[in-house]
């Protein structure tokens, strides 16, 4: 599989590493480099006399190095994918994998398919009906708490929030987690980061306000609810269901999926890595989502542009959107997905989706041939017939897609985010590109 320096980017961990790395991708720097379907392997020479050992996974993108650096990939691992990029022919092709390489990959499987094995081992019921029944309680007093805060909120008024527009959900931000209830405290959190200097700061706190209190009027019926609607909001409540119930309950779709893009955040010490995938013969949209602490690899790296085959299972929900992988493998050939070439269409879809579930925080549209423009002082998408939509992205974000567009129309990836919109990723001419 060939790689573009823009997807191995966007594998990097910071910027210093990515550019590390291709400093890293010159033939003279690895006394070794071999490439085998399955890995690439190679020793970099550095400041030392024993050459630092490289070895690079291909079918899952794991990476691993002998050098001391906590980083993952650490720059000799994006070193040695960048050369394979830029001059694949200095490899020596293998016909197997080196001992070392083998016995790497072959440790990595195991380790999977014992974790697989002990997340299917039997439970001491009764211990997890306690800790259920436990939190449950938590949640319940959580939930009725939250719902006299944001009634207080609304008869006292909202005029004085800017005044304190940090600490004003503090408290009851961690009531939620003391209430072991997450997904609450996250909605809460996103209320104090709004831009309250802002015009029309009223307007978006009140819209979250009255999700904040829709969601937990819904808990308060959950047993009244449909199944699947039960789901839904025992997630947005932050509920997490295990990787058995999901292969239990979820539905699996196999499909060729094109990565259409990877989204990094930090949420105090845990990495959060975004990946969005696009299936070619459904139209569906998934959504992998990882964690990860500090030094510690993610299960599956996928490069944003390129495509694999995979088997994705569904999180039980009446619109499906998160997955977990079942089975993955990279593709030689890549994806070029097609949406509707108007903007209505795209508005439609959204509110369809969105009507279905309320819930959703972000949702995800392909759009086809629209253009990026310059009008009264913002940015704006325009189709071929004129419609236009504002975007929510930062000024040099749409420089550059001008910069790559030279103003023709082109194609795009835009995400949803609680009523903004932003392009995430973009292609024109065969050539892909993020923001």
């Amino acid at each position: 599989m060939q790689f573009s320096e823009e997807q191995i980017k966007q594998l990097a961990p910071d910027d210093a590493s990515a550019s590390a790395g291709r400093q890293l991708a010159n033939p003279a720097k690895w006394v070794v480099k071999c490439h085998h379907e399955t890995a690439l392997w190679g020793d970099c020479q550095g400041s030392g006399k024993v050459p630092y050992s490289t070895i690079v996974d291909l079918t899952q993108l794991a990476f691993k190095c002998t050098c001391p650096s906590r980083k993952f990939p650490c720059k000799h691992g994006l070193g040695l994918l960048f050369l394979f990029a830029r001059s694949p022919e200095v490899f020596n092709h293998a016909t197997d994998l080196a001992p070392h390489v083998e016995e790497w990959m072959g440790k990595r499987n195991a380790r999977q398919a014992a974790k697989s094995e002990s997340e299917a081992k039997p439970v001491d019921e009764k211990a997890r009906q306690k800790r259920t029944d436990q939190r449950t309680q938590k949640v319940n007093d959580g939930v009725a708490e939250l719902t006299n805060w944001l009634k207080d909120l609304v008869r006292t008024g909202i005029m004085p929030v800017p005044q304190n527009a940090y600490g004003f959900t503090q408290k009851i931000m961690a009531r939620m987690h003391d209430a072991q209830a997450p997904g609450l405290a996250a909605r809460l959190k996103n209320m104090s980061d709004i831009k309250f200097y802002q015009e029309g700061w009223q307007r978006e706190l009140l819209q979250q306000m009255a999700y904040a209190y829709m969601l937990t009027s819904a808990y308060r019926k959950l047993p009244d609810l449909p199944p699947l609607w039960q789901e839904d909001i025992k997630t947005q409540i932050g509920y997490a269901l295990t990787k058995e119930e999901v292969a239990q309950q979820g539905t699996s779709v196999e499909d060729d999926w094109w990565v259409a893009a990877v989204q990094h955040e930090q949420q105090d010490k845990l990495k959060v890595e975004k990946t969005w995938l696009w299936g070619k013969n459904t139209g569906q949209f998934a959504l992998l989502l990882q964690y990860s602490a500090p030094g510690q690899p993610l299960a599956h790296s996928f490069l944003p542009g390129s495509a694999i085959h995979a088997e994705l299972v569904y999180y039980p929900s009446v619109a499906p959107l998160r997955v977990l992988v079942k089975t993955a493998r990279p593709m030689e050939t890549n994806i070029w997905p097609n949406g509707p070439d108007n903007l209505n269409a795209t508005l439609e879809a959204l509110s369809t989706r969105l009507a279905n579930q309320p819930f959703h925080r972000q949702i995800p549209v392909i759009v086809h041939q629209i253009r990026l423009i310059w009008h009264e002082q913002r940015w704006w998408l325009q189709d071929q017939a004129g419609q236009s939509l504002p975007l929510h992205q930062s000024n040099a974000a749409c420089l550059r897609m001008m910069a790559a567009s030279l103003g023709f129309p082109f194609d795009a990836m835009v995400l949803w985010d609680n009523g903004h919109y932003a392009v995430v990723s973009y292609w024109l001419n065969q050539h892909f590109f993020t923001t």
